[in-house]
């Protein structure tokens, strides 16, 4: 038996801060449960030679499994969304696929549960155990990948419980199984078994459809507990994953690469504060004249509920005239000014404006252009915006269901 660590993570990058607490979570894992059940690999040791002869096979099998990958995720999502398109009650459409599955079943039992028995009588060579409604084994082995797929597209994807990557083994074990005994009947004395072929069927099939390709070249070690099939193996997957492209991914919640991810927004993204302009903020008409008192002044103040205001002469901003300093004090606003304050000009961020206010000690900013001062966006202003933006974000983010795997 094998256990085996999969990043799943993007189609086209991985996380590499958790490939070495992956790696030993994996082992502490695989001890504990090998010491129960044995360490036995899961498709027994592979003992047959490398044969550079049979690359040119190998390559065939990526090929066609890079195609067949791209058929198993159009199927499966376009027969889900038929479903997701019935007007009946949710659950009845297992049912529906329940059944339908059921009857496929009796004429090929092979598509039931996970199929893990099947695969193993065909990596053992035992291919007169298939059943397939009594057809020729060829024949069997070229249909099961097909009918495979549609069971699985009927079962999950009409809202069953159940998994795509367990079937997603059956249908490259067949496809490679299909393969490598036409290249056994061609070239007996270069293809002596069907086994290799299974074995790397799954592996570049899955490799395709899951967008995992280094998971699965590791786990044709563990599963075969030698490294014979290892550059196949490589061989056939890059081959794969580059025919099905990055577009046909059987986890659609996968996104390309971390900077996609909405957990490294922060990281690889502009701040959301950063993209806000001071010019598509509301402009306040703050301001009180210099000659004013400081009673008006305090006034407004109050009326407003802040704690400061811009100084403005003839469209001119002078500085800042702050509560504190005027509470119970006579005389003209000029004389309580404090000049210097900073400002931020139209083109300038919201983040800026919001250095400025802390700079400042105050909850407004002053926009001034070209020597003219056009008004002042407050802190309330600058959040508002905020969230008008935050939730237009958050409702144009993706939310994709992720099929279950086992």
């Amino acid at each position: 038996m094998v256990r085996f660590w999969q990043p799943r993570f993007y189609t086209g990058d991985l996380e590499p801060e958790v490939i070495f607490p992956a790696i030993v979570a994996s082992s502490v894992g695989y001890s504990i449960f090998a010491s129960i059940v044995g360490f036995e690999p899961i498709f027994g040791y592979y003992t047959q030679a490398f044969s550079v002869l049979r690359l040119p096979f190998y390559a065939l099998l990526g090929l066609v499994a890079g195609g067949l990958a791209i058929v198993y995720v159009r199927t499966f999502y376009g027969v889900n969304s038929v479903f997701k398109r019935l007007r009946i009650p949710p659950h009845v459409k297992p049912m529906i696929g329940g059944v339908a599955v059921g009857l496929i079943a009796l004429i090929f039992p092979e598509v039931m549960a996970t199929g893990y028995g099947w695969v193993q009588l065909i990596i053992s060579g035992n291919l007169q155990a298939l059943v397939g409604g009594d057809l020729p084994i060829l024949l069997i082995l070229a249909l099961l990948p097909f009918i495979k797929i549609i069971t699985t597209s009927l079962s999950v994807g009409s809202g069953g419980s159940g998994g795509v990557f367990a079937p997603g083994m059956v249908i490259g074990a067949s496809l490679g199984g299909f393969l490598g005994l036409v290249f056994h009947m061609l070239f007996p004395s270069v293809v002596p078994s069907v086994a290799p072929f299974a074995i790397v069927g799954m592996l570049s099939f899955f490799g395709a459809a899951g967008k995992v390709p280094l998971s699965v070249i590791l786990m044709v070690v563990e599963m075969t507990g030698s490294l014979q099939l290892l550059p196949v193996a490589m061989l056939a997957t890059a081959i794969s994953c580059t025919v099905s492209g990055l577009k046909y991914c059987i986890y659609r919640s996968q996104v390309n690469t971390r900077r996609d991810s909405p957990a490294h927004m922060g990281e690889y993204n502009t701040p959301l504060l950063s993209s806000i302009r001071v010019s598509e903020i509301n402009l306040r008409n703050l301001g009180v004249a210099p000659e004013e008192s400081v009673e008006r002044a305090a006034k407004m103040m109050q009326e407003l509920n802040l704690f400061s205001l811009p100084v403005v002469e003839k469209d001119r901003f002078v500085g800042v005239v702050y509560l504190d300093r005027i509470v119970n004090k006579k005389g003209s606003v000029s004389s309580f000014t404090e000049k210097g304050a900073s400002y931020v000009k139209l083109t300038s961020t919201a983040d800026q404006a919001w250095e400025v206010m802390m700079k400042n000690r105050t909850m407004w900013c002053p926009v001034v252009e070209n020597g003219k001062y056009l008004g002042s966006i407050t802190l309330e202003d600058i959040l508002k915006e905020y969230r008008k933006r935050s939730l237009a974000l958050n409702q144009t983010l993706p939310f994709q269901e992720t099929p279950k795997h086992e």
